[in-house]
């Protein structure tokens, strides 16, 4: 064949696939724009589709809000209902009905509540009303006249579910324009249909060009059509044929025109190359006419210095692989683990010095005896081994190997499969002896089993000693309680004597006498105080307090409270204020809420320094434990330390969830760090406060009130900020939950 021939061969095999990828690419542009245009249109679908239910998705929640309401279930509160109702229809443009099953308007927004309504219309095709009674789901209609709006309308309908059953309907009547509207805002492409149906395929809404006739002028093709996930309805996209078709036309008449002319500048140019290669090839063989000058062939000159280069870097390859080969062949020597080479029929080629001195033979007699004479064949794990070794042509872990004297030891083998240079699969084995590891492992796990014998007893001791503790500290408490009891008998009489001698029944004193038994009175009734707080502490630890439910006036009791403490507080110059909404009745222990709220407020008059603003006690009504209230003046707009405490113990109770009675005091006094407030309610617990004297006190009274609280349901909160004041907030269900008798 000449070379003219193989080039021009060559020249058709190289330019042929080019067109035939240009061809293809052509095709595939072509589709991708079709694809592209399908997209726009599916997306453009989709869109409104997705605008469709995301307005019928608000209206669907807005129902169910007012179907969740307690104003449905009483008549009486149906008024009120129909004016949320109202506020629905301002909020959404569209009316409200609340209906029975039986398909009576109980009161429709659209006419004035009371006044007589008829029976919802049924209309035919998909109606929303029977399909939410027989589902107990929401349901979206098909499009229906309505007879008082008097215009095409679609209903959503949420059935209010009690007891398992639809008690009563509550539906959202709409006219369709406002769809139509939605319609008219979308950036159509021109030529364009969208159409809007309902389960029946009748139109909601449309937007098609002038003359459009979708039974002759669209395929298959050019429809999309996307489903609603909230109602029957679909969104249907039509393109004409015409304009389907023109874009796709144009571009792959363009395409092919392109390829055509790449096609013939390829084929000439190749040509004309492969004239020239031809000539430059031909010259090397052709005897040169005289005088001519030698052909400059930098490339033959290339080959021959990259020969030169090859033949250079061969030698050098040979001899680094001498060096690794004496590598090799010195590790095999002096490795201090048995080394074997093998091959894939079991046989070993070679054994360094190591492995003839655990096996007990020599090089010869491994050799002889092979890799399967050197393990123990009634190992279990080696069935697994040879498997992994055939599978992977590795292995690596451990078995039993046999010496020549038949005695048999642990070994760790490591295994690897490779090719030598001279293309032949080989073996390498390493094998290290671990019987003295075995042995130190053996020794590990004795000794760690006779620690746990040891951390076991220690522990069993450690249990029966928390045992004994747990019963001294019963009693501890219960001589505490009988102590304070004996002590509590002597001070009451020693105060009531004291003021009998200081009402002058026993004779007349002078100022001084006056002046010291008043100390007396003073002081025994501090230790008094002191005294039942501890009886209180000890009846609580013990499990022993106990509680008088009753149902009383919790705005009284503050009133109560507040004209107790309103004296301390005037001597101080403090304004003491109760703002309370009326009466709240809650079923409680009465006297022990009173003991809360007279320490907390006792407490909020002792850290407010003389001449400080206020002092602010509030009783309000809150729905769960989410409903915190906020600081009020000043302090309103400042973020706060909070640190609710609920329940006696280190770990936080959950917090009920309903109706509770709320009373906060809030004062203007020096106010607390973080830090102090983490331990403001610890038994014995005194805050140091910078250029503050110490306050009496026995460190008892927030502890009490905290486990008061948790006794009675309830739970206390504070928000305080150094220089601020403290806002102490007490939480209680307003009926005691029966469960929580007694606080152990």
């Amino acid at each position: 064949m000449s070379l003219q021939r193989l080039l021009s061969r060559l020249i058709l095999f190289c330019v042929g696939p080019l067109v035939l990828l240009a061809v293809f690419m052509a095709v595939a542009s072509v589709l991708g724009k079709q694809a592209d245009r399908d997209r726009k249109a599916a997306n453009l679908a989709n869109n409104f589709a997705a605008v469709i239910d995301q307005h019928l998705h608000a209206r669907i929640s807005a129902l169910h809000m007012l179907a969740a309401s307690p104003l449905v279930d009483n008549p009486a509160r149906w008024p009120d209902l129909y004016r949320e109702a109202q506020g629905f229809y301002q909020g959404f443009g569209s009316h409200v009905i609340l209906a029975d099953p039986e398909m009576h308007m109980l009161f429709n927004t659209r006419a004035p509540f009371g006044a007589r309504l008829p029976l919802l219309p049924r209309p035919k095709g998909h109606a929303a009303a029977p399909a939410a009674l027989a589902t107990g789901k929401p349901a979206v209609g098909d499009v229906f006249f309505g007879p008082l709006a008097r215009e095409p309308l679609v209903a959503i309908v949420v059935p209010a579910i009690r007891a398992g059953e639809p008690r009563y309907l509550l539906l959202t009547i709409f006219a369709t324009r406002q769809f139509q509207e939605l319609l008219d805002r979308m950036d159509l492409p021109a030529g364009w249909a969208l159409i809007l149906r309902d389960g029946r395929g009748e139109a909601i809404a449309r937007r098609m060009p002038a003359g459009f006739n979708p039974e002759t002028e669209v395929d298959d093709t050019g429809r999309s059509i996307v489903k609603s996930a909230f109602s029957p309805w679909s969104v249907v996209l039509e393109i004409p044929r015409d304009i389907y078709r023109q874009p796709l036309i144009e571009a792959a008449a363009a395409l092919g025109i392109a390829i055509l002319g790449v096609t013939m500048v390829s084929l000439l140019g190749g040509v004309l190359a492969g004239r020239r290669l031809r000539k430059a090839v031909a010259s090397l063989v052709a005897a040169p006419s005289p005088g001519a000058p030698p052909p400059e062939i930098e490339e033959i000159a290339a080959v021959h210095r990259l020969l030169s280069e090859a033949a250079a870097a061969r030698q050098l390859f040979e001899q680094e692989l001498r060096e690794s080969e004496d590598r090799y062949r010195s590790f095999f020597e002096q490795s201090i683990d048995a080394v074997l080479l093998t091959a894939p029929d079991g046989r070993i080629l070679q054994a360094n010095p190591e492995a003839c001195r655990i096996f007990g033979s020599t090089e010869e007699e491994i050799r002889q005896l092979g890799r399967a004479g050197l393990v123990d064949v009634n190992d279990p794990r080696l069935p697994a081994a040879l498997e992994e070794r055939r599978r992977t042509g590795r292995f690596q872990g451990e078995l039993t190997m046999v010496r020549k004297d038949g005695a048999t030891f642990p070994a760790e083998i490591s295994s690897a499969l490779f090719t030598d240079r001279d293309g032949n699969s080989r073996t390498s084995m390493i094998i290290r002896d671990i019987t003295e590891r075995r042995r130190t492992e053996e020794e590990l796990r004795k000794y760690q089993h006779h620690l746990e014998e040891l951390v076991q007893e220690r522990t069993q001791d450690l249990a029966a000693a928390n045992l004994r503790l747990q019963e001294l500290d019963r009693l501890k408490s219960m001589f505490i309680a009988s102590m304070s009891h004996e002590l509590r008998t002597p001070l009451n009489s020693i105060i009531g004597f004291t003021g009998i001698i200081l009402m002058g029944m026993s004779g007349p004193l002078s100022e001084v006498q006056k002046k010291q038994l008043g100390m007396v009175k003073k002081s025994a009734g501090h230790l008094l105080e002191l005294i039942n707080d501890v009886i209180d502490v000890s009846k609580i630890e013990s499990g022993k307090t106990e509680l008088s439910i009753e149902t009383f006036d919790l705005a009284l009791l503050a009133e109560e409270v507040k004209e107790a403490v309103a004296p301390v507080a005037a001597n101080k110059g403090l304004k003491l204020e109760l703002h309370t909404d009326g009466g709240l009745m809650v079923a409680s222990d009465r006297r022990r809420v009173r003991q809360i709220l007279a320490n907390l407020v006792s407490n909020a008059i002792k850290f407010t320094p003389a001449g400080g603003v206020e002092i602010l006690l509030t009783v309000d009504r809150a729905t769960g434990r989410a409903a915190l209230s906020g600081m009020t003046g000043e302090n309103r707009d400042q973020e706060l330390f909070q640190c609710p405490v609920a329940g006696g113990d280190d770990k936080e109770k959950p917090a009920p969830v309903g109706e509770e009675a709320t009373v906060t005091v809030r004062d203007t006094g020096v106010g607390m760090a973080p830090a102090d407030v983490e331990r403001l309610f610890e038994a014995f617990s005194r805050i140091y406060i910078k250029d503050r004297p110490v306050v009496e006190g026995t460190g008892l009274g927030l502890y009490l009130s905290q486990r008061l609280a948790a006794l009675l349901g309830g739970v206390i909160t504070v928000k305080s900020e150094p220089g601020r004041g403290s806002e102490f907030t007490l939480r209680l269900p307003l009926s005691f939950p029966g469960e929580i008798a007694k606080y152990s």
